[in-house]
């Protein structure tokens, strides 16, 4: 690894001295030559162009279905990531920067720094500006107790991705999720749990991610463990864990977990500000749903009419809730007469 450590601290030293960034991991500002302050707004990330790196991948690269691998990791299920990395290698005929990160994100999993440090080197080297292979590679250096090399790896991700910083990197999640690009959820899941190994969060994360996956009894499993260990966790994985068990069809279940979170939050709680910015509103919507698979319909109907003020694409729910609490007709059984028990017309 002290090679490698060499090189990255030259490619540093290279970035550093042409300009495109400064140690602090923001773009460095440049002397405008007429005597005035530097100009310190944003620079465009590096270009890379004078580092001998490879060519850019092929395109067929993002065709390959990574999801049972990432949800075995999500899970904690080592040994089956490391199975279907190893079979995605078979598969693949050429290694890639994915693949490579996939099998550091094992590596690291599996406590092997020497390895997960080989594969993220290897990551970097054949796409220089994925900047969440830098911050890959700068989690394995802390780990390996390399903090300065660490912090320099890491500052390169941030100048490639300002949206990898911790004050912004929500807003990077929610724009993910929206879009359901899973590639990218998964992706941010992983690195927020491996920058930030002991938050309450990282289970909000990868049960996230494996719900994109399609794997809400996987999320619900997560949860439930990280739960009953720590029942008094944030609102924001008692929402989570409603949400997925309403994709699984629990809704008993759900509703029992958002109500939880709706307490929470009247204590104060604001963890689902992290991920909404209309948490209120959002839980709300959910535990409306839920209430309606219960026929708890009046509730129901007073949770989506106060929605329907603010939003009119909650009215058709208003009318289902309204359609709940209407009784169903009892029809009076038709009982056909008997053939000749009716006098004939003349």
């Amino acid at each position: 690894m002290n090679k490698r450590l060499a090189i990255v601290l030259c490619v540093i030293l290279v970035l550093v001295g042409s300009g495109l960034i400064a140690m602090s991991g923001r773009p460095a500002p440049r002397a405008s030559g007429t005597g005035k302050s530097p100009d310190l707004a944003p620079r465009p990330s590096p270009t890379w162009a004078s580092l001998p790196l490879r060519a850019p991948e092929s395109e067929a690269v993002s065709e390959v279905n990574y999801r049972p691998f990432y949800r075995a990791l999500l899970c904690g299920q080592i040994e089956e990531a490391d199975r279907l990395w190893t079979e995605l290698r078979r598969t693949i005929p050429d290694v890639n920067g994915e693949l490579s990160m996939a099998g550091a994100r094992v590596a690291l999993a599996q406590g092997d720094l020497e390895r997960a440090s080989d594969r993220a080197w290897d990551a970097i080297s054949r796409t220089p500006d994925n900047a969440l292979a830098w911050s890959l590679f700068g989690v394995i250096l802390d780990r390996a107790g390399e903090p300065q090399q660490a912090e320099q790896a890491l500052a390169i991700a941030q100048s490639l991705d300002p949206s990898l910083a911790s004050v912004v990197l929500p807003n990077r999640w929610q724009a993910a999720v929206a879009s359901r690009d899973a590639a990218a959820v998964f992706a941010l899941a992983e690195d927020y749990a491996e920058r930030h190994p002991g938050s309450i969060f990282v289970p909000y994360y990868r049960a996230e991610a494996l719900m994109m996956a399609g794997a809400p009894s996987d999320a619900i499993a997560l949860l439930v463990g990280v739960l009953t260990e720590e029942p008094d966790a944030p609102a924001l994985l008692w929402y989570t864990l409603g949400r997925a068990y309403l994709g699984r069809g629990g809704y008993i279940e759900a509703a029992t977990s958002l109500e939880a979170a709706a307490y929470r939050i009247s204590r104060g709680d604001t963890s689902l500000e992290l991920i909404s910015a209309r948490p209120v509103d959002d839980l709300n919507a959910h535990l409306g749903q839920a209430y309606l698979q219960t026929a708890r319909c009046a509730e129901a109907e007073m949770i989506f009419s106060r929605l329907e003020a603010d939003e009119s694409d909650f009215s058709g729910m208003v009318k289902a809730a309204v359609v709940c609490q209407t009784p169903t007709p009892t029809m009076t059984p038709w009982i056909p007469l008997q053939i000749g028990t009716v006098t004939p017309r003349p």
